[in-house]
């Protein structure tokens, strides 16, 4: 890579709205972190409430790359880590959360079943979903569980796709928006 494609890369963020980007490995410290600095940027531009459903958010997304990414290492004190990206940003007056990882066959397919079923739920029937999982929740889930619920019930609107990448692998991204809420007058 050029140091050129830096500047455009940084541009096209720019237009984006994107507050904080990072790629690389997650750990617990990185998740805290990478919320810590979503907060921040969020407290000059979203009242509290807003700033708080965000974090969630991000919280929920950084664990999930975290978690599930097939892209593991071991740090030298046996701690697992877990490779991605997430990007938080500002953009037609809402906020958005970005995260993506690559995952394994086998869950994309569990996976894509589950997002397709949370999508389809209203809210009732994800608030119902959400207390079944946490009081009868399925031990050693593989993921799409208790967190993406959370993410269908925080989030105003939820994207996702799957892409293949060049090493054969499946790479899974997620979008979560949300708008500040409309005060009649």
């Amino acid at each position: 890579m050029n140091s050129e494609i830096v500047s455009h890369f940084y541009g096209h963020l720019e237009k984006e709205g994107v507050l904080l980007s990072y790629q690389g490995p997650f750990w617990q410290e990185m998740v805290e972190e990478i919320t810590t600095v979503v907060s921040s940027r969020l407290e000059d531009i979203a009242d509290r409430q807003m700033s708080s459903r965000n974090v969630g958010l991000c919280i929920e997304l950084t664990q999930n790359i975290l978690r599930y990414s097939c892209d593991r290492a071991t740090g030298k004190d046996g701690a697992e880590f877990g490779f991605g990206t997430v990007l938080s940003g500002v953009q037609e007056g809402g906020h958005y959360i970005i995260s993506g990882n690559p995952v394994a066959e086998p869950h994309r397919t569990i996976l894509k079943e589950r997002l397709e079923q949370l999508k389809a739920c209203t809210e009732g029937e994800l608030n119902a979903l959400y207390k079944e999982q946490l009081h009868h929740g399925e031990k050693n889930s593989r993921g799409a569980g208790l967190g993406l619920i959370e993410v269908f019930r925080k989030a105003d609107t939820v994207d996702y796709s799957f892409s293949e990448l060049d090493s054969g692998k499946t790479f899974f991204s997620i979008r979560a928006g949300f708008h500040p809420p409309v005060i009649l007058r």
